[in-house]
């Protein structure tokens, strides 16, 4: 009953029961078999974790693909020690400075 899951599952192309079923169970082959077992609500809730920071981390690496991109000099040009880098933008995440 979160108010962001469904537009966040419209936005991301992905079917709430396929997101329930990649975090709630676990599937094993068995020799030919497929065999479905539920997990723990604590194996789920760090499945969920893991799915959260591996987006965070898809959307900062976007981000700052996207300021290098727009920070850099125009193609073909470069300053006296050869850089094509025309500013550096230092970001200041939950988790640390980081300078790209």
């Amino acid at each position: 009953n979160n108010r962001h899951l469904h537009p966040f599952l419209t936005f991301m192309g992905i079917e709430k029961s396929k997101l329930e079923s990649a975090l709630c169970t676990k599937t094993r082959m068995i020799g030919r078999e497929r065999h479905i077992k539920g997990v723990s609500p604590e194996r789920a809730l760090k499945a969920l974790q893991a799915l959260m920071k591996a987006l965070y981390s898809a959307l900062f690496d976007w981000l700052v693909q996207r300021v290098n991109r727009k920070t850099a000099a125009p193609s073909g040009e470069a300053d006296e020690g050869g850089s094509t880098i025309a500013a550096v933008i230092g970001v200041l995440d939950i988790f640390g400075f980081e300078s790209f």
